[in-house]
């Protein structure tokens, strides 16, 4: 076995969506806030222990400020805004905050709303006037549309890089299970919403697929679509590019009208629900750890056996599932031809991180007469390399020297070959293995030349 590091090496990452998997995540009840607000609509979280909250339709024109133990700190009246059907709220990297009047239940408003307000730390007082931003969706042409097409209704949104993203409520009927994704700029005014993508995130009723609030994490690596007993949860995407991530799903421990959701970090959220007046059920500040979703997949294949003659290509480091290129699934395998080999970690979050190798996988030759030309080395350094060539039986061949990419160092064309013939060549290369083909027409004979001087 050759111990031999940086030979070839190719390291490449690729996050690519693959089939669902559930988690069951306990939520923790932290207060009951029926006493603030009995219909938890939206939550977003301002650090070092705030939460900012509202009521759902028909609520007063107001927003809530709560501590993380769910007390209520502060009430803040919203000046010119009607709270019509406040579904959500989010917050921009400077703290401005944005209130979604974009519930649509019967997909029949023609005057969807945000209000955008300063962050509550930069003013004292308890009421702020805020500006509107107003939107509509072109693809809207109806109100209301057919059935099968009543997927205008929206109860989460986020803010990313200058511009609010908006997640659909499907309420078509026939259920077709997508959920739509639009994009506005942060900016007041009135704007047409760009519809930006669309994915499938649920084949079971309505009620179950239903996304009723949207966060986005700290550092902007992870998207969270709530649901009254789920999480769709997004990552591995490209700037804005949620859908085309990773997606999988988190069950909750609980199955309530959930209505918002917002990150303290990276990793811990906090999950409002309304209070049923079915079996009062609700009314609850709840926070779960979601740190198992946002361990990154990571996998290394050993440098060691790389090139090697009868060995192990082995993985020294791994977070995730395994699996190897071909078919295996443990930490280490025996190379069994010559070419690529590319071992994937999967996480929990069903990301994927690939590490691929190629492997040239050579058996020793034995200085001896076998059938057909050979070679036999007698001087290899990074200036020269000389041989014999032996067994010649034809009248022509071609040797030639390679490195492991396939590139062709050396090529010597011998017209009139005979058995016990010397060459020589004249190189420039540094240590290192590399590739010499003696090319009749009736053989191709590989060998492998370490220079090692």
């Amino acid at each position: 076995m050759f111990n031999i590091k940086n030979i070839y090496f190719l390291l490449s990452f690729a996050f690519i969506k693959s089939a669902l998997i559930a988690q069951t995540v306990t939520l923790t009840t932290i207060a009951d806030i029926t006493n603030v607000l009995n219909e938890s609509s939206g939550i977003t979280y301002i650090a070092p222990n705030r939460l900012y909250t509202h009521n759902d339709s028909g609520g007063n024109d107001e927003i809530y400020e709560l501590d993380t133990l769910g007390n209520l700190i502060r009430t803040i009246a919203i000046n010119s805004a009607n709270n019509s059907d406040w579904e959500d709220i989010t917050q921009d990297d400077l703290g401005n905050m944005y209130i979604g009047d974009f519930g649509n239940n019967n997909n029949d408003r023609t005057n969807l709303r945000i209000y955008k307000i300063p962050s509550p730390s930069t003013f004292s007082g308890n009421s702020v006037t805020a500006n509107l931003i107003e939107f509509n969706y072109p693809d809207q042409t109806q109100f209301p549309p057919f059935p099968a097409k009543r997927n205008f209704d929206v109860e989460g949104f986020v803010w990313y890089n200058d511009s609010l993203f908006l997640f659909s409520k499907n309420r078509t009927a026939p259920f077709n299970g997508y959920c739509k994704m639009y994009k506005i700029p942060d900016l007041p005014g009135t704007h047409a919403a760009i519809l930006c993508d669309s994915i499938f995130i649920c084949g079971d009723s309505q009620a179950n697929c239903w996304v009723t609030s949207a966060a986005i994490s700290t550092d902007k690596s992870h998207l969270a679509l709530l649901g009254d007993n789920k999480i769709w949860w997004f990552s591995c995407y490209n700037d804005a590019k949620f859908f085309k991530g990773a997606m999988a799903i988190i069950t909750l421990s609980s199955y309530t009208q959930k209505e918002g959701i917002t990150f303290k970090n990276n990793h811990d959220v906090y999950i409002t629900d309304e209070l049923s007046i079915i079996d009062n059920s609700g009314g609850k500040l709840y926070k779960a750890d979601l740190n198992n979703y946002l361990e990154m997949p990571y996998v290394s294949i050993n440098l060691d056996t790389i090139i090697c003659d009868n060995c192990n290509l082995s993985v020294d480091s791994f977070i995730g599932a395994l699996s190897w290129s071909n078919g295996m699934f443990g930490p280490s395998i025996t190379p069994e031809y010559t070419g690529w080999y590319t071992v994937s970690a999967k996480n929990l979050n069903n990301c994927i991180v690939t590490d691929s190798v190629y492997i040239s996988y050579l058996q020793g030759l034995p200085n001896e007469k076998i059938n057909g030309p050979f070679i036999a080395i007698i001087d290899a350094s990074q200036n020269n390399i000389s041989g014999i060539l032996k067994n010649m039986n034809e009248s022509n061949c071609v040797i030639q020297l390679t490195d492991l990419s396939g590139k062709i160092i050396f090529n010597k064309y011998i017209a009139t070959a005979q058995n016990n013939q010397a060459f020589a060549m004249e190189v420039n290369i540094s240590k290192g293995i590399y590739l010499m083909y003696v090319i009749s027409n009736q053989y191709h004979k590989t060998y492998k030349i370490v220079i090692a001087k």
